[in-house]
């Protein structure tokens, strides 16, 4: 979610505040082997992916049943890696983003209740996940819920405010640690009494039962102090609840397209939006080099980003003609959002998100010989305002495929698909908006970002004659005539927002700044020749960013001005009078 707020003094302070506090964040590493040991453990990793068939337009493939997979399905990491904050951050946060995970470790050691911003985790009762979880607890020991030694007196009624009714001698866990001669007196006065700080790691929890203390059981997880700072261990049961209870409507497909399917085995009716499934056709090593016709990348830099060398990949065919999912083991792409889109550096492995954002699905391991593909996941970190991580935390084991299967890979472009046919279609030119001026979106402040320049080529498609140039063009070209003073120009930025990337861009660009603004908009400058600010730099609207340039592909010194709703590009002419 992104604050809205207007150009005032308050909050160019407050973007110079974030701009501080981000340099003290760490980095991640990911492939680096972690050190943080884990307890006891109440479950066993699986690692089997429980699947169901769909059938779309003639071909049937094994679908991802998210009501079987639970975090300890997913299975364990082939390598550990480690997650490094800033204290000072984790202290603003009131929640550490500082972790590490081992060879071997399950997601579920080494994720956070607090790390899934669109999941209904807080809201989910130890009752609720017990009742569901797809492994039998008999009885479970008070200290596999590790949210309670993180607990006092006080947090705990403050938690759960019943309690301030009960008598001492009710609740055992606290009996035992006030002593016996405050049986009689009610909870609510332990508080004034002095005793309200204790705290319950001083007990062995291992001798109480969950329902030892009343009412625990009915809570919500986010009444508890510290419940984002807990692993996911730390929560009985919660390994193996069913994944579409914890994210409900998040694990769908991209696609707009929903069909119902009813699984052979539980004969439950399942709704899915399965996009488009496409033929495992021919999996390539390594050694390959120079690919373009790719659907791989991420949600910043789009999903046809060209590998250049070490481009393992596997080859679609059908509908795809020859389109290649790149290995995320060899190629990494620019990912994250916000201020903790600078983790990592600001990149994550390439790959595709056909379920949905919380999962990033990536080609891993390409065996050319046998003709195997091994997918993986990678996982984030959303915090709000803060943005997220790029998809760095994994990798996670996910589904195998060989040659001739078939397999998800979502949507490809609105622009080139015909999601009814499943199948790729010629881009329909559309009109051009050569002198369309669309209506302003409320709540939304921009200027144009070289104020005075002539508008060269508009949104739409048109015939370039340039060679490498797309027939597609996102964005509008801005430039001064050659005799103008201002010639080729100083480009400001559109509005207030924080830089999440200044620098070389692969795609055609040159060099390449894109501007996170807190009404949710993103905007794009390419083809600049000098770029002023850096990444996770604070700026102002009007506030000069670079000059223009002709580095890419084009003509000439032009800007091309992009701006992103969602993620993805539209019209600036929504946004701008130009």
């Amino acid at each position: 979610m992104t604050i809205k707020f207007r150009i005032e003094s308050l909050f160019v302070l407050l973007g110079i505040m974030l701009t501080i506090c981000l340099h003290l964040v760490g980095q991640i590493a990911v492939y680096g082997q972690g050190e943080e040991s884990h307890e006891e453990h109440y479950y066993v990793s699986s690692q089997e992916i429980p699947t169901f068939t769909v059938e779309q337009n003639g071909l049937t493939a094994e679908y991802p049943d998210w009501s079987q997979i639970t975090f300890s399905s997913l299975g364990n990491t082939p390598s550990g890696g480690e997650f490094n904050s800033n204290l000072s951050l984790d202290r603003a946060l009131g929640y550490s983003l500082s972790r590490s995970w081992s060879e071997g470790d399950n997601p579920a050691q080494f994720m956070k209740l607090g790390d899934f911003e669109n999941s209904s985790l807080g809201n989910l009762t130890l009752e609720h996940v017990l009742g569901n979880s797809m492994t039998e607890i008999d009885t479970v020991p008070l200290s596999a819920f590790r949210l309670i030694e993180k607990q006092t007196i006080s947090d705990l009624v403050e938690a759960i405010p019943q309690l301030q009714a009960f008598k001492v001698r009710e609740v055992e866990p606290i009996l035992e640690l006030v002593g016996s001669s405050y049986a009689n007196v009610e909870i609510a006065m332990l508080k004034n009494m002095g005793l309200g700080d204790l705290s319950f790691d001083n007990l062995d929890l291992e001798e109480f039962s969950i329902d030892s203390i009343p009412e625990l059981t009915s809570t919500s997880l986010s009444n508890f102090k510290k419940w984002r700072d807990s692993y996911l261990e730390e929560v009985p049961g919660l390994w193996d609840l069913p994944l579409n209870y914890v994210f409900e409507e998040e694990l769908g497909s991209n696609s707009t397209q929903t069909t119902t399917y009813t699984d052979s085995e539980t004969n439950v009716e399942v709704t899915v939006t399965p996009g488009l499934i496409g033929i495992v056709d021919i999996a390539y090593g390594a050694a390959e080099s120079r690919r373009e016709n790719t659907i791989s990348g991420s949600d910043v830099e789009g999903f046809n980003v060209p590998c250049d060398r070490e481009c393992a990949y596997v080859e679609l065919a059908d509908w795809s003609y020859g389109k290649q999912w790149i290995s995320g083991k060899y190629q990494d792409v620019r990912g994250g959002h916000g201020i903790l889109g600078a983790y990592n550096g600001g990149r994550e492995p390439t790959g595709r998100l056909p379920f949905g954002n919380q999962f990033k699905v990536v080609v891993w391991d390409v065996d050319e010989s046998e003709g195997r593909v091994d997918m993986v996941l990678f996982l984030r970190i959303c915090m709000g305002w803060l943005g997220c991580t790029p998809y760095a935390i994994g990798p996670i084991p996910f589904l195998t495929y060989h040659e001739k299967d078939t397999m998800f890979v979502g949507l490809i472009d609105p622009i080139d698909v015909e999601v009814n046919h499943a199948s790729i279609s010629t881009p329909v030119p559309v009109s051009p908006t050569e002198s369309t001026t669309l209506p302003a979106i409320e709540g939304v402040d921009l200027i144009n970002p070289l104020a005075g320049a002539i508008v060269t080529s508009e949104y739409g498609y048109r015939n370039t004659g340039i060679p490498n140039a797309s027939t597609f063009h996102a964005g509008i070209d801005l430039a001064y005539s050659s005799g103008d003073s201002r010639y080729p120009g100083q480009i400001v930025a559109a509005g207030d927002g924080i830089i999440t990337y200044a620098g070389r861009d692969n795609s055609g660009c040159g060099s390449l700044i894109l501007i996170e603004h807190p009404s949710g908009l993103r905007t794009g400058y390419c083809h600049m020749s000098e770029i002023y600010v850096r990444a996770q730099d604070f700026v102002v609207a009007g506030q000069v960013i670079g000059l223009v340039g002709a580095e890419g592909v084009g003509s000439g010194p032009h800007l091309h001005f992009m701006t992103y709703e969602n993620n993805r590009k539209v019209n600036p002419r929504k946004y701008i009078i130009f």
